[in-house]
């Protein structure tokens, strides 16, 4: 089984990801995967990542791992953001472009983090999932698992709004939409500086 998976993988033909002739310097299959993607995560559909939505994205695209905050301020800065601070789609574009371009290998592991084949068709197929898919999943629901764990043991240690918020984006990406929720209002009323420095989140962690 093992021969036959690999030469299933060999057969598909990796596409383009840059096409230096289209103005942002990508392909369109690429540019449409892209669209895809910032759709995903843009939850409001307000055409901006925030932070959250873009920690939501670095969790996914990383394996549960989160951007620092240097690393957002300079994406905030090199690329394309609108009157809010939040990351655009053509900054989203410019990112990729610059990665790709200096390190195409982990815009492919990005991509196949993020639900996508060589070939940039998803890994989803009709019928079920891909070996590839049902043998990532594991790890990756585990490294969020992980991640999860750290940001409530910080959110312990010091119960400040960024705790706060790295638990919400950590429960974002299990799914658990209405904890993350609660906890974004409770990072939101400590910067308001209405709720007591000593409060924790309510939320547990579910293993």
């Amino acid at each position: 089984m093992g021969k036959k998976s690999g030469k299933a993988k060999d057969n598909v033909k990796k596409a383009a990801l840059l096409d230096p002739e289209e103005e942002c310097g990508l392909s369109d299959k690429f540019c449409a995967v892209l669209r895809e993607v910032f759709a995903r995560f843009d939850v409001d559909k307000d055409g901006g990542l925030s932070k959250d939505e873009l920690q939501n994205f670095a969790v996914a695209a990383n394996a549960g791992s989160n951007l620092e905050e240097d690393e957002v301020q300079q994406l905030q800065q090199f690329f394309e953001t609108d009157g809010n601070g939040y990351l655009t789609q053509k900054g989203f574009f410019q990112m990729y472009q610059m990665q790709t371009t200096a390190r195409s290998s982990d815009t492919w592991k990005d991509l196949q983090r993020l639900g996508y084949k060589p070939n940039l068709a998803p890994l989803h197929a009709a019928g079920g999932e891909s070996d590839a898919t049902v043998s990532e999943k594991p790890a990756n629901e585990q490294a969020l698992k992980d991640e999860l764990r750290a940001a409530l043991m910080e959110l312990k240690g010091q119960p400040c709004a960024a705790a706060h918020l790295r638990v919400a984006s950590a429960l974002e990406s299990l799914g658990r939409h209405e904890a993350a929720a609660n906890s974004r209002q409770q990072a939101a009323s400590l910067e308001g500086k209405s709720t007591p420095a000593a409060e924790t989140s309510s939320v547990e962690e579910n293993d």
